[in-house]
């Protein structure tokens, strides 16, 4: 009889478990949500249901990730989608969106930072949609999604910088926000600070720009207990240093360390049942280092 090594049994046993919790159903009738962060690398993706199956997809990661970004949602139970969100024009929030509009997924309405056409997003993008009805979003929108609540805090106008003009939202599931800034900077980040206030405040922060730099007084104003760190293999040393200090006293989740995550927020709290830690590093790296060649030369 062949044995396995443990580092291998450990790895197969903690995937069963983790594919056990995705089967379970989320309590209906209840207020019962689950959000999935995807790991799909350095990028973003986020998924948002309530127990009716209803769905929200918050951006995609690159096209290479698109796969994961399907498996999640499968594993989810979701086979259409209610909203989807693309929060602005780079490739490691976009990419991954504009595959599963290829290959026909079923998309109630996607919503974006800008309008239809706009040249900031891959031309791809706008032929993937066929019939897929569009809309820009600005800030101070609000959507009713099921029992999903998104309201639009950013942008009101656009700027030449794609990271700063990325659509930032808070989610309401039921008693539970979680604020999903995508990849404003600090200075950004201040003003959302200044206009919203303790408006901002949420259970759940999605960490700005993959762990960049967080501003103190958005920090301040989020007071968030979770904090969610989209990231991968990067030149850049993400997270930053300074965030690790900063998210201390919080739970803190790193796609890098724990994969795709995925909590269930209801009456009780914030809990955390799933962690499937990522096993395709090595590709990872090599896919960064191809896209950091191709960002050269486009710049």
């Amino acid at each position: 009889m062949r044995h396995l090594p443990y580092a291998t049994l450990s790895r197969r046993v903690t995937q069963l478990i983790s594919t056990l919790l995705l089967a379970i159903p989320l309590a209906a009738g209840g207020e019962s949500y689950r959000l999935t962060l995807i790991d799909v690398g350095y990028g973003l993706s986020i998924l948002a249901q309530d127990s009716d199956g209803t769905a929200i997809l918050f951006d995609g990661g690159y096209r290479e990730e698109a796969p994961l970004v399907r498996t999640a949602l499968a594993q989810a139970g979701i086979d259409s989608l209610a909203l989807m969100v693309a929060s602005h024009g780079h490739g490691d929030h976009i990419e991954g969106l504009a595959v599963l509009l290829q290959k026909r997924f079923p998309v109630g309405l996607v919503i974006g930072n800008v309008p239809q056409g706009h040249a900031s997003f891959d031309s791809l993008f706008w032929r993937s949609l066929g019939g897929v009805p569009y809309r820009q979003a600005r800030a101070g929108d609000s959507l009713a999604v099921g029992s999903l609540q998104l309201q639009v805090l950013h942008p009101d106008t656009l700027t030449e910088n794609l990271n700063e003009s990325s659509m930032a939202v808070s989610l309401t599931l039921g008693t539970h926000r979680v604020l999903l800034p995508a990849d404003i900077g600090v200075h950004t980040q201040e003003a959302l600070a200044t206009r919203w206030g303790q408006r901002l405040r949420s259970g759940i922060l999605v960490a700005p720009h993959h762990g960049d730099v967080i501003a103190r007084g958005f920090w301040d104003a989020v007071k968030p207990e979770w904090v969610l760190v989209p990231v991968g293999p990067n030149p850049w040393e993400l997270p930053d240093s300074r965030v690790t200090r900063l998210t201390a006293e919080v739970r803190l989740i790193d796609t890098h360390r724990d994969g795709t995550v995925i909590l269930t927020l209801d009456r009780g709290g914030i809990s955390l049942i799933s962690r499937t830690p990522h096993s395709c590093t090595q590709r990872r790296e090599a896919d960064m280092a191809e896209r950091m060649r191709r960002w050269r030369r486009a710049h």
